[in-house]
């Protein structure tokens, strides 16, 4: 049997249906070349591509999850710190007592996912000596674990700090 189609073949193709007879003749000889295995090799190989992009996709949308779980702590942490250095701004308490339980409570009533308020840690610091001009400064700090193991680091910190200008002298301590 010739391999290549002589010119008998593809004059009788043509003049049956023109060049599209030639064409589904051609493609018919050109066919018994090409290995049956490629084709299913191709779906093995498909099936491949799927998985590690499925496995990277997961890892990328629970990391997402995480840090938005972790974003949704963050917000109530700043809330707590803006009253409490409201609440130093307005009734300034030199001993801090009234002032740190103030963030405590407020961290503690505002619902947060995954974070844990007896864990935060309240710095608060004043400049100058408290009197009216002055500033308070609330730094609410918290060490979040993440809940996803595929990151490096098992977790972050998340701090904010809010800071306003002292409005009343209340500078007596008891």
């Amino acid at each position: 049997m010739n391999p290549t189609p002589d010119s008998h073949q593809l004059q009788s193709a043509s003049s049956l249906g023109g060049l599209n007879a030639a064409r589904t003749s051609l493609w018919k000889w050109a066919g018994r070349f090409i290995p049956k295995a490629t084709v299913q090799s191709q779906k093995g190989q498909s099936l491949v591509e799927l998985t590690l992009s499925i496995v990277f996709l997961l890892t990328l949308l629970s990391g997402l999850i995480d840090f938005g779980i972790a974003f949704i702590g963050y917000i109530p942490m700043r809330d707590a710190a803006e009253e409490g250095a409201t609440y130093g701004a307005l009734f300034d308490d030199v001993c801090n007592r009234n002032l740190s339980d103030r963030v405590h409570y407020a961290s503690n009533t505002s619902p947060s996912i995954g974070i844990n308020p007896a864990n935060t840690q309240i710095v608060i610091s004043r400049t100058g000596d408290g009197s009216p001009g002055n500033t308070v400064t609330v730094k609410v700090s918290y060490q979040y674990t993440l809940i996803n193991p595929f990151f490096f680091s098992a977790s972050i910190p998340l701090t904010t700090s809010v800071t306003q200008t002292i409005l009343q002298d209340n500078t007596t301590c008891q």
